[in-house]
């Protein structure tokens, strides 16, 4: 039961998650990138990845805190953008 609850939780997260890429409220990171003149091989070799993998941080909102911070680290985007909503103090 506890399997079947976490999946369904899972499921209707990422629907939140690929409505909000479809709406526009936020880039996806790739977008971003392209937005921001950073090529995405750059970024893969930063990031230790294939260039091919970096489909995986189109939407921040699924990634680590740590994850993101280094994004902005790697790349001066406002974390704003990143996340796409204003952070509070």
């Amino acid at each position: 039961m506890l399997f079947f609850t976490c999946a369904i939780l899972h499921v209707k997260r990422m629907l939140i998650s690929c409505l909000i890429i479809l709406i526009g409220f936020c880039m996806t990171f790739r977008e971003l990138l392209k937005k921001h003149n950073i090529k995405q091989l750059d970024i893969a070799y930063k990031l230790k990845c294939d260039t091919s993998n970096l489909r995986k941080y189109d939407n921040l909102l699924d990634r680590s805190i740590k994850e993101v911070m280094l994004i902005h680290e790697l790349t001066n985007i406002p974390y704003k953008e990143l996340i796409g909503t204003e952070l509070k103090d």
